[in-house]
């Protein structure tokens, strides 16, 4: 059974949460049998009745008169209750005060370990005015690691004691705390999502040749990432049942056929090509073959080639003639980032350097193909550290989510350190969500209405900048945080329902506007996230089926 919880979130407005089998797991949380189940810290708690109440007979009243004795103290009645890692929560509770004048109050969530120590706590804006009773939530409340409680707490705090004669009152009622999970009905919503956004991956095909675009400004350029992810998508269209077998050879078949043709360089096409002439864009301001891109294409290309049978002769001779070990710089022991195709030179000071980007993908696919393991191995491994957590760089400093997840998406990584880095990171912003008191969350390049693509190392975007397609790359790791920001997302407008195109790119949560736009790469990566939870990893299954691929996992210790 699927209980929706109507709350106010923070100020935001209302939102509708989505729990199944909902169960308030707090003891007493109208505190109609007094206090029991509770426990407070600190002097003048005490049970009311009457208007004391938000619902039934009762509230939780903490009397801050100027008779007390005079310091400043925390006023705390709270609850702990057992908790794992990963579990996700919903938390809310009412709050009404009279008479305010020098104290305050804040609802407060602690995940604690087993020795009760604080790991991470999360606090609303203090209220310092009087005023009726109003809801405070946090709809999206994950645990870190080494959790063994959650603590949520109603907090008074008393700097100093009223003026001679005068009393200030504050009262908490009707706790709630919900253990988010997902069943069937999110599964259907899930899927219904994919079906959506594979509708408007198939609508930014260019119709003469069969080339996605860039983006649904319909441009003249796409990128080999473009092309790859577009391929690696029709294949998920057909796993999950959109379209049959005989429609994805038809509309793979043009493409394999004009990547044949494309010149190439080392085996590698230019990174950007014209979708009308078929030729490749090589001006003053686009001359490069990029491995990054590299990656991204010939991982498709894999996919590809053992799902569909008929195309696989082909995508395997474009992948054979890819000469990956031609960028291994033996000095640096790293593969070079880029070929400059008018100097017929390699790009100078680029290499493939960092194990926390996008340039994962092919360097693995490089030790598949015999590439010194060093390549590898040298990858720098630096990372941060935020709300007790760590992932590799770049994090918030470049790409966002993107370039935790994106190789994932053919890469089994759920058991390595990239793996692990990706859903600390995915936890951090969730962390972040809950600091800022945002609706929505989801952080990574993307293009928005206000600023643009937003790409820039050292610049992530806004705050209010958020964008679907990194919430979905994260869907297997934090399922319930996922689905629910998905429907929050949808609820706000930055789901295209009118051509069922699934979700804008971005969403503004400052102006309150989707940016309209749809980007084949973030489309993709929704669509292949969603096959791979849906359909028990299929992507990386096919991946993981070329004897390439296999040869990588057999000499890499840490995928």
């Amino acid at each position: 059974m699927m209980k929706a919880l109507a709350i106010f979130v923070l100020g935001l407005g209302y939102a509708t949460i989505q729990t199944a089998a909902a169960q308030n797991l707090l003891v007493n949380p109208g505190f109609e049998s007094g206090l029991a189940g509770w426990t407070t810290a600190g002097i003048g708690w005490r049970i009311g009745t009457g208007s004391d109440a938000h619902q039934g007979q009762t509230g939780a009243v903490c009397d801050v008169l100027s008779t007390q004795e005079p310091k400043d103290e925390w006023r705390i009645v709270y609850q702990n209750i057992p908790a794992d890692p990963g579990d996700v929560f919903h938390a809310s509770a009412w709050l009404r005060t009279v008479s305010l004048k020098k104290s305050q109050s804040t609802f407060e969530i602690q995940f604690l370990n087993a020795a009760k120590g604080v790991i991470l706590q999360f606090n609303t804006p203090l209220v310092e005015k009087s005023g009726g009773y109003q809801q405070w939530s946090y709809d999206t409340l994950p645990a870190p690691p080494k959790t063994a409680f959650i603590s949520v707490r109603g907090v008074v705090h008393v700097p100093a004691l009223p003026d001679e004669s005068a009393s200030e009152f504050h009262t908490w009622d009707d706790f709630e705390l919900y253990r988010l999970s997902s069943g069937g009905a999110d599964k259907a919503y899930l899927k219904a999502l994919a079906a959506d956004t594979w509708r408007s991956i198939d609508a930014l095909v260019e119709p003469t040749h069969g080339l996605p675009y860039d983006s649904s400004a319909h441009g003249d350029n796409t990128s080999t990432t473009n092309i790859g992810f577009y391929m690696a998508s029709v294949v998920a269209a057909k796993e999950l049942g959109f379209i049959d077998p005989k429609t994805a050879i038809e509309k793979l078949t043009p493409v394999v056929e004009i990547l044949k043709q494309l010149p190439k360089w080392h085996g590698f096409q230019a990174t950007w090509t014209n979708v009308h002439t078929l030729k490749p864009r090589i001006d003053a301001n686009e001359h490069v073959v990029s491995m990054l891109d590299a990656g991204n294409f010939a991982a498709s290309l894999v996919v590809v080639a053992q799902a569909i049978p008929e195309l696989a002769k082909d995508c395997n001779a474009l992948l054979d003639g890819m000469e990956i070990g031609f960028f291994y710089d033996p000095a640096a022991k790293r593969l070079h980032g880029g070929f400059d195709i008018n100097a017929n030179a390699f790009v100078p000071n680029w290499w493939v350097s960092d194990y926390g980007t996008d340039s994962r993908l092919i360097s693995f696919l490089a030790i598949g193909k015999d590439v010194p393991l060093d390549s590898w191995t040298k990858l720098s491994r630096m990372s941060s550290l935020s709300h007790g957590v760590s992932f590799y760089n770049p994090g918030w400093s470049g790409g966002g989510l993107f370039m935790q997840y994106i190789s994932g998406m053919f890469i089994d990584e759920a058991k390595s350190p990239m793996g692990v880095s990706a859903r600390n990171f995915a936890f951090d912003q969730i962390a972040h969500k809950c600091d800022i008191h945002a609706a929505v969350w989801g952080w990574a390049a993307c293009d928005s209405q206000r600023f643009g693509y937003t790409n820039t190392y050292g610049m992530m975007p806004h705050d209010e900048i958020v964008t679907p397609y990194a919430n979905a790359l994260a869907i297997q790791d934090w399922t319930p945080a996922v689905v629910q920001n998905f429907r929050e997302l949808e609820r706000l407008g930055a789901r295209d329902n009118a051509h069922m195109f699934g979700f804008y790119d971005s969403y503004d949560t400052s102006t309150h506007q989707p940016s309209k736009s749809f980007l084949t790469l973030d489309q993709s990566m929704i669509l292949i996230s969603l096959c791979n939870y849906l359909k028990d990893g299929r992507i990386r299954t096919l991946f993981r089926s070329s004897p390439t691929v296999r040869n990588a996992y057999r000499q890499i210790t840490d995928p």
